[in-house]
């Protein structure tokens, strides 16, 4: 075989492999490209386990104030604890209006979380 042809093998499975490597890992993992934290405010929805492989606990949250924008009016978060998954159950039935508190990861682990955002707090809106 010519040398500039195993050359171009290598160089390409090279680039096949990271290809592969780089997919596994977003498979594997949430990724979110920023960091952050906040609140919402709204009412929750639902709370579901989901998924192929794993099935992390997800909440839905319904953004009840006017946003005048084009941004989302639902959101989707992962959560931290069954605490935070006990809370969520007990607003999804009293349909209470809850602020949610929140905070972006870079990247979570898919079998732990349903998305990078995760839900660190909820409690009742009151007369918010």
């Amino acid at each position: 075989m010519d040398d500039d042809l195993k050359v171009v093998i290598k160089v390409f499975g090279g680039i096949c492999l990271a290809c592969v490597i780089i997919a596994l890992l977003f498979l594997l993992y949430h990724v979110g490209f920023s960091t952050g934290h906040g609140e919402q405010i709204g009412y929750i929805s639902e709370v579901s386990n989901s998924g192929i492989i794993w099935r992390p606990t997800q909440v839905n949250l319904i953004n009840s104030e006017p946003t005048y924008s084009d941004s989302q009016t639902s959101y989707d978060y992962g959560v931290d604890s069954d605490k935070i998954t006990a809370l969520a159950k007990k607003y999804v039935k009293s349909h209470e209006k809850v602020i949610v508190t929140w905070r972006d990861e870079f990247a979570v682990p898919a079998w732990e979380y349903h998305s990078s955002t995760i839900i660190t707090d909820i409690k009742p809106a009151g007369g918010a």
